[in-house]
């Protein structure tokens, strides 16, 4: 099933699947990057891409054609029901496009991170 032009996309993914085979995991560096997927048949996809390709968006991204060999497991991957759609690892983006101001802004959740947070020594005295 593909995708229609201009709906949301739901839900998220368990498994990276690929016709018949398994996708390896995100890596580090693909949970740091914005995937924005389009389709050649979608007129928003077109507005998103050509904003994308003129270095009007606020972040750096890379998209990726659902029709495509490349583009088509991340249909099941991402459950993706609707084009354009955002994602940042696993996690769904917000697309924006700032018509004043000639820009695509993708609005991502804030990255959970690992590390513990700097411990606070506010409001302690410290020991003579």
């Amino acid at each position: 099933m593909v995708p229609r032009c201009g709906s949301s996309s739901l839900g998220t993914r368990s498994r990276r699947r690929e016709r018949g085979g398994i996708i390896p995991p995100l890596s580090l560096i693909e949970m740091k990057k914005v995937r924005v997927f389009v389709s050649e048949h979608c007129g928003p996809c077109q507005v998103v891409k050509d904003m994308v390709e003129k270095g009007q968006v606020s972040d750096e991204v890379e998209l990726v054609d659902i029709e495509s060999d490349e583009g088509f497991p991340y249909i099941k991957e991402f459950a993706l029901s609707g084009v354009p759609s955002a994602y940042k690892g696993n996690e769904k983006c917000e697309i924006k496009i700032d018509q004043a101001a000639n820009k695509l802004n993708i609005v991502c959740p804030q990255a959970i991170t690992t590390e513990a947070p700097p411990s606070s020594d506010e409001g302690q005295e410290s020991p003579p």
